[in-house]
């Protein structure tokens, strides 16, 4: 039995300034120039949909199409002691790659001046979304067929030249505006690891599990304070839809934007993941239970806005680094040939010999997963932390214990998805985030048991001083 939607305690209360109150110097003049834009990135040709491996046909039908929406906050290099503008585009996708987001960027360099840093591209993990190419390699358990791999490839070039099209138009609408954040929550993100007597047994929906249902939220008006945009995030998997739903849609995150655009006029409305990897929505399966979540959402945003939320400027600070996290152990050929007689798993056979042919031609097993994380500051008001991977709900839930959880807003599934990042309570347990998902992935084996140390401790050094908590949580 599926458990029902149900209420839940509310843990964070939207970030508010009381009657009085004296801002932080970096907000006192907030009038700061944004632009948004938005495109339409459906396929123009049936391709094969990322997410579920079992789906077996290509698809052009459309549910809703998928968009491409950016986000331009701050002015041009220089201008008025300006540090540049910074750029943030959400896909209508199950991912991006590095190759994708890198480059937009490089365009934005060259034709801007704009940093690495300070562009991020975040998927909202739908998984009635097109394939693109180097990402899921082994998702669907054997090679595809050479016209179905052309359009995958074909839809890729595509999209990159589509999230050109929508940065370049966000910054030609940059205009005066003025920013303000809080945090809400939701309830429907559910923790969908099913562990019994310490061991991973399956998916379902526990109560009890840990879950990030903390919704940030960025505002953005106009000098008259009429609602221009809005900008959330929510750790929850974009999956309301599954296997028997093949055709293009947003899914909950498409609906939510949607519902916002609507009521306010002339609006934008972007949706990014947080670290959703362990989460599913629940209840799920159909597109009334689309529609439920997607007004949750918008319900709460409503609720939000019409709170005195914090004021902003702009973005101060921004870095990317490029990292790796470890394997869990260098694979060998004898591994490989024995996972090749499991004939139960065709992921993992494919996956296999994939590696024993690299072996085979003089290459090495990889022993590392590139990885990135990437951080805005905006003054000492708000860090916001992007990172590349599935990552699991205890990522963002130990930042907010360790770091100041009232300035803090993670993201995940940002500008490259290589793998599930579990946590450390996830190995011990082992199951599909820890193991299988490599496969899918097109890993050699599961990560090293103390990520999760070696990721917080990146983030850690990454940030700029300031973002502990001022006392350390009981």
């Amino acid at each position: 039995m599926r458990c029902p939607l149900r209420a839940l305690p509310v843990v964070f209360i939207a970030v508010a300034t009381c009657a009085g109150a004296k801002l932080p110097a970096d907000v006192l003049d907030p009038l700061i120039p944004v632009g948004f834009s938005r495109v339409d990135i459906t396929p123009q040709e049936p391709i094969r949909l990322a997410g579920y491996g079992d789906r077996t046909e290509e698809t052009s039908k459309i549910g809703h199409p998928l968009m491409a929406r950016a986000l331009a906050i701050g002015g041009d290099p220089g201008a008025g002691g300006a540090s540049g503008p910074a750029v943030l585009i959400t896909v209508d996708l199950v991912g991006v790659t590095s190759d994708v987001s890198d480059n937009v960027a490089k365009e934005l360099w060259e034709r801007h001046g704009i940093e690495r840093g300070r562009v991020a591209v975040c998927a909202t993990h739908t998984h009635t979304g097109p394939m693109l190419d180097s990402l899921l390699t082994g998702m669907f358990g054997e090679e595809l067929p050479a016209d179905q791999a052309a359009r995958i490839h074909r839809y890729t070039e595509a999209l990159k030249a589509k999230l050109k099209e929508v940065a370049e138009a966000a910054l030609a609408d940059r205009r005066p505006a003025r920013l303000a954040w809080g945090q809400g929550t939701l309830s429907f993100a559910t923790a969908r690891r099913l562990v019994k007597d310490g061991k991973w047994y399956g998916f379902g929906c526990d109560l009890m599990g840990p879950a990030d249902r903390t919704m940030p939220l960025l505002r953005v008006t106009d000098a008259s304070g009429r609602i221009r945009g809005v900008l959330l995030s929510y750790a929850c998997h974009n999956t309301t839809l599954r296997t028997e739903h093949n055709f293009f849609d947003p899914d909950w995150a498409g609906d939510a934007c949607r519902r916002i655009e609507s009521e306010y006029a002339d609006s934008t409305a972007m949706v990014a993941l947080g670290c959703a990897g362990d989460t599913d929505p629940e209840p799920f399966g159909s597109l009334e239970l689309v529609a439920k979540h997607g007004l949750a959402v918008a319900t709460e945003v409503d609720r939000l806005l019409a709170l005195p939320l914090l004021p902003l400027g702009p973005v101060t600070g921004a870095r990317i680094e490029r990292t790796s996290i470890p394997l869990d152990h260098a694979v060998t050929r004898e591994e490989l040939e024995k996972r090749l007689m499991n004939k139960d798993d065709t992921v993992g056979r494919l996956n296999a010999s994939r590696w024993l042919a690299r072996l085979n031609a003089g290459q090495s097993v990889d022993t590392e997963v590139p990885f990135t994380i990437q951080y805005w500051t905006f003054g000492n008001s708000l860090a916001m932390v992007f990172f590349s991977g599935e990552m699991v709900s205890d990522y963002s839930l130990r930042l907010r214990r360790e770091l100041d959880g009232r300035r803090l807003w993670v993201n995940a599934y940002s500008n490259d998805v290589p793998c599930y990042v579990a946590s450390s309570r996830m190995f011990p347990e082992g199951g599909y985030e820890v193991d299988y998902s490599m496969n899918f992935y097109g890993w050699p084996t599961q990560l090293a048991p103390n990520v999760e140390d070696v990721i917080i401790s990146d983030v850690r050094k990454l940030l700029p001083d300031g973002w502990a908590r001022a006392r350390p949580l009981r």
